[in-house]
């Protein structure tokens, strides 16, 4: 469909429709506004006053240490540097996960599990957090992407 098709549909509609249209808009905004001066969006950690809901200030932000490349491929802790960089039809398994192999395939955690990351857990299992279930979503699709591709059965802890 070409441009002019979709202007004449938008046209289409009542004048009225489309005043309606506009005034569920401005309300919409509006009462957002009147919400956000009354209870303004907090850090969902430490409650610092933020622009705009459900995200964390920068200094929670920063205190969080996610786990990236290079992760054993089996127990998914850190290594200090890539000790498989040229063969990456084989997986990277740390010496521990050699020695002691667990019982399980393979293991995924997105950050160190302190500081904010602690609270933000803590937060959303004991005192019912569920404003931070978008939060961890997000995270774990992020990080999460390639082990959730293969997965038969997705355990979070």
């Amino acid at each position: 469909m070409d441009d002019s098709h979709n202007k004449t549909a938008l046209n289409d509609k009542p004048a009225s429709q489309r005043q309606l249209e506009r005034l569920e808009g401005t309300s919409r905004h509006i009462a957002t506004t009147v919400i956000d001066f009354i209870f303004p969006p907090l850090c969902l950690n430490c409650q610092t006053e933020l622009d705009a809901p459900n995200h964390l200030c920068s200094p929670c932000w920063q205190d969080i240490t996610f786990l990236v490349e290079p992760l054993c491929h089996v127990k998914g802790t850190p290594l200090p540097y890539d000790i498989n960089p040229f063969n990456n039809d084989q997986p990277t398994i740390s010496a521990d996960a050699l020695a002691n192999p667990p019982i399980y395939d393979q293991a995924r955690s997105i950050a160190h599990y302190d500081g904010t990351m602690r609270a933000l857990i803590h937060k959303f299992k004991y005192q019912d957090r569920h404003e931070l279930t978008s939060l961890f979503a997000t995270w774990l699709m992020h990080f999460g992407r390639t082990q959730l591709s293969r997965a038969d059965l997705l355990i979070p802890v």
